[in-house]
């Protein structure tokens, strides 16, 4: 089984009726997929302390591609399907508090041609295999697909530093009318460059109307070196 976690949500959608694709090899390496507005991933997410959490994510490698995709590449991302899944999770977690949620930063394959979005279970067997978190999960994308069109009006970014988890991007687009599509971490700040911030920008299924920073996140000679980029690009930028 290449992930229980998508096994078990697989079964709550077919639950509600919904049709699922499954496929037999990792998520990470595939290639041809329906040409369609948005894939979304429904799959386990994995992590050393094997907190529980819910997660949300863009595919696309910074830096080496490790696990799928291609190296200093991104996948088409979409910042409103970010946004939407993230703050679904948020108004349906009654009866798991205790889980984390968060967007994480971009990383991994697969490198698809059409927009894409992780919609994850963490972060051990004990969640991927719990049906009523499962069942959580498989209602987060069903209602999220109903939303999408209803989130038009949201300014759309890209994000750069902080950490994995991007805490304060979480916080701020579930507080803010923004949503985000690419975030390139603090620990990938020393790859970036322009080549890479314009992949950000045509990445994104949305037109991007401004930069975050997250300006504590990230070292001061990396702070100025991005906002110099980001000045000669063109872009508006933003500290949060």
């Amino acid at each position: 089984m290449q992930d229980p976690a998508g096994s078990t949500i697989a079964y709550a959608l077919r639950e509600k009726g919904k049709e699922v694709l499954a496929v037999s090899e990792s998520l990470l390496y595939l290639e041809d997929v329906p040409d369609t507005d948005l894939i979304i991933f429904a799959s386990r997410h994995s992590s050393a302390s094997k907190t529980p959490s819910f997660t949300v994510h863009s595919p696309g490698n910074f830096h080496l591609a490790e696990f799928g995709g291609e190296p200093f590449t991104l996948g088409m991302a979409s910042a409103i399907a970010n946004r939407v899944f993230l703050e679904e999770f948020q108004r349906k977690r009654f009866g798991f508090e205790s889980f984390n949620i968060s967007l994480e930063v971009t990383h991994h394959g697969p490198l698809l041609r059409v927009p894409s979005v992780f919609v994850e279970l963490g972060s051990s067997s004990a969640e991927w295999e719990n049906i009523d978190a499962a069942r959580l999960v498989a209602d987060v994308i069903v209602s999220g697909m109903n939303r999408l069109e209803e989130m038009e009006d949201l300014e759309v970014g890209i994000g750069f530093g902080g950490g994995h988890y991007a805490p304060k991007f979480t916080k701020y687009i579930l507080n803010e009318e923004c949503a985000v599509s690419h975030i390139c971490p603090n620990y990938h700040m020393q790859h970036l460059n322009r080549d890479l911030i314009d992949e950000m920008l045509r990445k994104t299924v949305e037109d991007v109307e401004v930069a975050l920073i997250d300006w504590k996140g990230m070292k001061k000679i990396e702070r100025d070196r991005l906002i110099k980029m980001l000045d000669e690009i063109g872009i508006d930028w933003r500290r949060i």
